[in-house]
């Protein structure tokens, strides 16, 4: 059992400690389906926990990083008159999302083409093999020769 050496003000410490020892006891001792319920219980709010800590240090190291844009595209022009139906807001915005989508389609097809061709000229090119005599920097390097003397066994 678990000694706690210190106590709070107007609260018995050592009994709470021991009444949460004697519910997991219990927990051990109960049938399969309470433990796989209290196993998701504890599961979702550990989960829960780790997003939220998560997301407060995104929104505390996000606002720091330096040379962080807030957006790189230009604004949309607003075409918006009083007597605009949904369905028009909404052609317009499919349009200017079907040429985001073009230009960007545009742009990987181009990136694609120049690496394909980048590869094709590695794969295809000719090889050339240059020999030639070493040079002063690869030659071995002069050592001391030395002698080997044999040991003195003693008896």
């Amino acid at each position: 059992m678990l000694q706690v050496e210190f106590s709070l003000p107007g609260m018995n410490v050592q009994a709470w400690v021991e009444r949460i020892q004697a519910y997991f006891r219990g927990l051990q001792r109960s049938n399969e389906r309470r433990k796989r319920r209290w196993l998701f219980v504890s599961s979702g709010i550990s989960f829960a926990l780790v997003f939220l800590f998560w997301i407060m240090y995104l929104n505390i190291s996000l606002p720091f990083v330096p040379g962080a844009a807030t957006s790189t595209l230009p604004a949309a022009p607003a075409q918006e008159t009083e007597g605009d139906s949904l369905f028009e807001t909404l052609g317009r915005g499919f349009s200017v999302v079907r040429e985001k989508i073009s230009e960007g389609a545009q742009s990987a097809a181009e990136q694609a083409q120049k690496g394909a061709s980048s590869i094709r000229e590695r794969v295809f090119s000719e090889r050339q093999l240059i020999f030639e005599a070493p040079s002063s920097s690869l030659e071995r390097p002069a050592f001391e020769s030395i002698t080997s003397t044999p040991l003195q066994i003693q008896e």
